[in-house]
């Protein structure tokens, strides 16, 4: 089995680059979300600094920044770089699955926002991401039903520590989580000093 690869592509749009994985320059092309082209119009060139995250899929974003990479935070569109400004403060940056933000506010207050537009899917977004602090939102769904067949939204989501993905539905006190990540979960949602987690002890369904 051929290993895939890192490439960068130019995006022919302010100056605006994407990253994108293959087991050639053509293959990476034709997985890159961004590129809006032919494939074969494309002109990737290879990253082998970001080989590392070829089966992740996607490079974090504090890797592309300590890269010299910058981002457009997806709340207020202000500049993210490596380095400390007067726009913003690195260590305050957060990385949410396919967007980024300047600061955990900023975050929330972009769901609120789409949340009024688009419903139930950014609200469990929302609601996650204030009751578990830290969590990367990888999937949201407005369908889910709880117990009452009641449509609340669903959302699954990774957390520090964690190997696996976890699955919650809004409003219930259980969580789906993989069996070798049950110690890691109950570290990661323990009550905190500083008054950062709930504390609210859930109820853990172990799964493989």
């Amino acid at each position: 089995m051929i290993a895939r690869k890192a490439y960068t592509i130019d995006l022919d749009r302010d100056d605006a680059q994407a990253i994108a994985f293959g087991t050639s320059p053509l293959d990476a092309a034709r997985n890159c979300d961004q590129w809006e082209g032919d494939p074969e119009d494309a002109d990737p060139i290879r990253a082998p600094e970001f080989d590392q995250w070829a089966d992740q899929g996607c490079v974090p974003m504090r890797a592309m920044l300590d890269a010299g990479w910058w981002h457009s935070c997806s709340g207020c569109e202000r500049q993210l770089c490596a380095e400390y400004d007067d726009d913003g403060d690195p260590s305050e940056y957060v990385d949410d699955g396919d967007e980024t933000y300047c600061s955990r506010d900023c975050m929330l207050d972009h769901y609120a926002e789409i949340g009024k537009r688009h419903g139930c899917s950014f609200g469990v977004r929302l609601d996650a991401s204030e009751r578990w602090p830290g969590i990367t939102v990888t999937d949201s769904s407005g369908l889910r039903l709880n117990a009452l067949r009641i449509q609340v939204g669903g959302v699954r989501f990774t957390f520090p520590g964690g190997r696996f993905p976890v699955d919650w539905i809004r409003g219930d006190n259980t969580v789906l989580v993989a069996t070798v990540d049950v110690g890691a979960w109950r570290q990661f949602d323990s009550p905190q000093s500083d008054g950062a987690m709930t504390g609210e002890k859930v109820t853990l369904h172990a799964t493989t």
